[in-house]
């Protein structure tokens, strides 16, 4: 059966942090959301000049309420000068002490220096830089993607890169873990391998049943989802690319989260199903559900740039939920540099390779 196209009748924006209003370091992307009470939500992201092979940039946070959806003035999380601080992602732990992890670049190339780390136990008012990762079972790792925490237990998503010490010729996606709460850590299983030594790199996963459902972004421009067990031992996969004639390509920074029951996906993708050039591909952003068994897309929606505007950069993207007079709505935190960048002043230049920090919500069952 055909996946069911729903499109969303009500859609609100609001740009958290305008790059124009910057005089400097005007590339903001990659945010990532932690929501550490009822009334606030902490949104961090990379602040510098481009999306790679960047010069310096620095690692920002900013604080949303989402009851009110004020949110404050960025701060910054790094220090280093001549650093590229370029993806993060950020767990907390069951005490309340939130881990961020950075993916450290050289400047002026996107070689990887090494995972880097920091640590707030004051509810992410203040991190203390905690160093260099170190190596896991002699290798070192250079961007981590998502942690999953039960107790003492953690579990992460990592990737190698050829000239990491212990990283092989070839990119690798890993599971590590640790049972001492992050002190020590090993590896658990090579997933580039597991999977039939496909060439992936962000990679995302959830826990389901007696195992996880996983989905990977490949260098191969395919998006795919796998289903392994209590250990990361591949059961069955699935190429959704190939599957299905309206997803081009890959999702990018892809996400797999449940929600009453359901299972979804979200991320950029593109969706135009004839294209005579590559350049008819804009980015958008998408959300899918998806039969977790069977691996069948049920339905799909673009949530933004259904329109087809040139979006030079964006769509790495994180949601929530916020219920407000009886109504639940879906909250995507993202980022985007689009030629409407301006909607109130048309005349002016804009540079879509600016993007802004942008919040959209829609109706959660509008989309569900």
């Amino acid at each position: 059966m055909a996946p069911t196209y729903k499109k969303p009748s009500y859609k609100a924006e609001q740009i958290l942090v305008r790059s124009d209003d910057l005089e400097d370091k005007q590339y903001l992307a990659f945010p990532i959301t932690l929501r550490v009470s009822r009334s606030e939500i902490l949104i961090s992201f990379k602040r510098g000049y481009k999306h790679a092979h960047d010069k310096e940039s620095d690692w920002q946070l900013i604080r949303l309420n989402p009851l009110t959806n004020e949110v404050t003035s960025p701060v910054n999380i790094t220090k280093r000068k001549g650093v590229v601080h370029e993806n993060g992602e950020w767990f907390e732990h069951e005490d309340g002490t939130i881990d961020l992890f950075i993916d450290a670049q050289h400047s002026g190339s996107s070689k990887r220096e090494g995972l880097i780390s920091f640590r707030s136990t004051d509810h992410g008012h203040t991190f203390e830089p905690r160093g260099k990762f170190g190596l896991v079972d002699g290798v070192e790792y250079g961007y981590a993607f998502q942690g999953l925490v039960s107790g003492a237990q953690i579990l992460m998503l990592v990737m190698t890169f050829e000239y990491l010490e212990g990283s092989g010729e070839k990119r690798q996606v890993h599971v590590i873990g640790s049972e001492d709460g992050g002190n020590t850590w090993h590896r658990v299983r090579n997933l580039s391998s597991e999977f039939g030594n496909i060439p992936i790199n962000e990679t995302n996963m959830i826990r389901y049943q007696d195992g996880f459902l996983v989905i990977t972004r490949g260098y191969d421009d395919m998006a795919r989802i796998h289903k392994v067990d209590s250990r990361f031992r591949k059961i069955k996969q699935t190429n959704l690319t190939e599957t299905h004639d309206f997803m081009k390509k890959y999702i990018s920074r892809p996400r797999i989260f449940e929600a009453d029951g359901r299972y979804y996906l979200i991320g950029r993708n593109y969706t135009k199903t004839h294209p005579t050039t590559l350049s008819e591909w804009p980015m958008e952003l998408c959300f899918y559900r998806i039969d977790p068994d069977t691996f069948e897309i049920i339905s799909y929606s673009v949530l933004d740039n259904a329109e087809r505007k040139l979006v030079g950069d964006g769509y790495y993207a994180a949601p929530y939920w916020q219920e407000r007079g009886g109504e639940l709505y879906f909250n995507v935190i993202t980022y985007r540099g689009i030629g409407c960048h301006h909607p109130d002043n048309k005349h002016l230049p804009v540079d879509p390779y600016k993007p802004d920090i942008v919040r959209l919500e829609f109706i959660w069952n509008e989309i569900r």
